[in-house]
C-alpha cells in the first residue's frame, strides 16, 4: 500500500499528533478543539471544530470540517489517525 500524500488527524487536542507527524516527517491536517500555535505551527493546515471536552465534537461539525480538509474527492491521498475524543463515538 503506498504511503497517503498526508494524514488528516483528529482529536480533542491534536498538539501531541502533529508534533508526531512534524517529527516524523509526514504531512499533516489537523481537526481539534483548541487550534494552539504549538500545532497550528507543525501542520500544513487546521480547523477549530465546535464541541467540548465534557462531549466531544459535535458530529455535523467535525465531518463538516474534514470535508474542507482532506475532501472525499480524494480519499486516497489522506490517512486517518484519531486520539482521544472518538473512542467513545465508532459511528
Amino acid at each position: 500500500m503506498a504511503e497517503p500524500a498526508a494524514y488528516l488527524l483528529v482529536a480533542l487536542s491534536g498538539r501531541s499528533l502533529a508534533l508526531a507527524a512534524r517529527r516524523s516527517g509526514r504531512r499533516a491536517v489537523v481537526l481539534d478543539l483548541f487550534g494552539d500555535a504549538d500545532m497550528r505551527a507543525s501542520v500544513e493546515a487546521s480547523l477549530v471544530v465546535a464541541g467540548s471536552l465534557d462531549h466531544g465534537f459535535e458530529p455535523a461539525a467535525l465531518l463538516a470540517a474534514a470535508d474542507r480538509l482532506a475532501p472525499t474527492a480524494t480519499p486516497a491521498a489522506y490517512g486517518f489517525v484519531y486520539g482521544a475524543g472518538l473512542e467513545g463515538r465508532p459511528d
